[in-house]
């Protein structure tokens, strides 16, 4: 069997070899009939789902090739197109059709097989939650009931006799990550890795993991188990006291819209007690933030923009191709009781997404303080405005924007991803520990101009 070592080499548009190369990974056949007839879908109706996945992508927003090259997209679509020559089955259509996706490099498309009740009662997935680092894989929390935590933080070299690089390098999809980008593709890795070992790479049911040397085995676990509920308040505030100092600490969880009643209440009673206080630093965390309504971070600007802003600009469609956008008014922070003027800053890292990620942006471009951390995927330009849509002849959920917009800071000669100011790395051995290595580095420059 071919080893993908070769996908630490390709090109972030995937040659079509390698496209053949990962389609090899998943052990079908176009050319021969397995499985039930019932169970699999004819030419024709392959080819209109593609059809409609391959439309929606050039059309549906105005530059679905901003990150990516439009040549090296045509070929790939072209050699799937191959693939549709014979019937297949849901599973193995998604297989064919998840490389095309997954090179545009733009987290607002995906595609996903619809789960069966059944599925999702049978199928056991990957036991553990994981750390990325790089090649690597390291063990974080244990989902299931057959053991302790005894195995946190511990090295995993080997799943199902399948070396750890691999897997990363079959993950991957062929699609080459610059170094400003790695961090976000571990983090998504990370978020998703025992579905995607169950979706991509077949690994089901029982676990042989090989860590530190030694074999273990463990049952996988429903899928109701791979992610904890989340009761975090979409807000968390506090004061910390660090060298005689004390610092404002505003964590924001999520922008969902739903929770706009609780910003109107804890907003203006968290920086009243920073004017009681007389506190002159502000931290602002908008780490794993995957965004939501901007509209929320507007309520937060009014505290502490001390002038007219922008979040971004639709862009529309050109004929030349090149970005098109009218420039709209901007927007005036409202008059507010208790209006910060100390010194902010603000944190970011690979999860900070969409519309945190547009508040990022205009942080950064109106100097309203300092940003630290660790860059995302997304540049001056992004997607939004999500929609899907449940494909009528293969089921498979495919989403994708229908918008796009340019944000403070925008060059058209610039499409790396914005970088904050300070770049604090996320280390293995503190995430490790359960510590914030980045937060206390900030706090470390109390005494500092941020």
């Amino acid at each position: 069997m071919f080893r993908l070592t070769c996908l630490k080499r390709s090109s972030s548009t995937m040659p079509v070899w390698l496209f053949i190369c990962i389609l090899s990974q998943f052990n079908f056949s176009c050319n021969t009939h397995t499985g039930p007839e019932s169970s699999r879908i004819a030419p024709e109706d392959l080819l209109h789902d593609f059809a409609i996945i391959t439309r929606l992508i050039e059309s549906s927003s105005p530059y679905p090739f901003y990150m990516t090259e439009r040549g090296g997209y045509d070929s790939l679509k072209a050699s799937i197109k191959e693939w549709f020559k014979d019937s297949l089955t849901k599973e193995e259509f998604f297989y064919a059709v998840y490389p095309l996706v997954k090179s545009l490099k733009n987290p607002h498309y995906s595609i996903a097989p619809v789960m069966t009740h059944t599925d999702s009662l049978e199928s056991r997935y990957f036991p553990f939650s994981v750390f990325i680092e790089n090649d690597s894989l390291f063990i974080d929390e244990n989902f299931g009931n057959e053991a302790g935590q005894d195995l946190h933080g511990k090295y995993v070299s080997s799943i199902n006799g399948q070396k750890t690089y691999d897997i990363l390098s079959q993950l991957h999809q062929g699609v080459s990550y610059a170094a400003t980008e790695i961090s976000y593709i571990n983090y998504t890795l990370e978020s998703s890795f025992g579905k995607q070992l169950h979706t991509l790479l077949g690994m089901s049911g029982q676990f042989n993991i090989e860590i530190e040397g030694h074999m273990h085995t463990y049952g996988g676990v429903r899928i109701n188990l791979l992610k904890k509920k989340d009761v975090r308040s979409a807000i968390y505030d506090s004061i910390i006291h660090a060298n005689e100092k004390q610092i404002g600490y505003l964590k924001i969880h999520n922008l969902n819209p739903n929770n706009a009643k609780e910003w109107d209440v804890k907003l203006p009673a968290f920086f009243r007690k920073l004017s009681l206080l007389k506190v002159r630093k502000l931290v602002i965390d908008m780490r794993d933030n995957f965004g939501g309504s901007s509209a929320l971070t507007r309520k937060l600007m009014n505290y502490i923009a001390p002038d007219k802003y922008s979040l971004g600009d639709e862009a529309r469609y050109s004929k030349d191709a090149e970005i098109a956008y009218e420039p709209s008014p901007l927007s005036t922070p409202k008059n507010v009781p208790d209006k910060f003027a100390g010194e902010c800053i603000l944190l970011v890292n690979a999860g900070t997404f969409s519309s945190a990620h547009m508040f990022f942006c205009g942080f950064k471009h109106y100097k309203m303080g300092v940003t630290a951390g660790e860059p995302g995927i997304e540049r001056f330009l992004i997607s939004g405005e999500l929609k899907e849509m449940e494909l009528e002849r293969t089921k498979c959920k495919f989403y994708y924007p229908t918008s796009n917009f340019v944000l403070p800071g925008f060059s058209g000669t610039i499409k790396a991803p914005v970088m904050p100011d300070i770049v604090i790395p996320r280390l293995l051995h503190d995430r490790i520990n359960q510590r914030d290595g980045q937060l206390d580095s900030i706090i470390s420059l109390v005494d500092l101009k941020w």
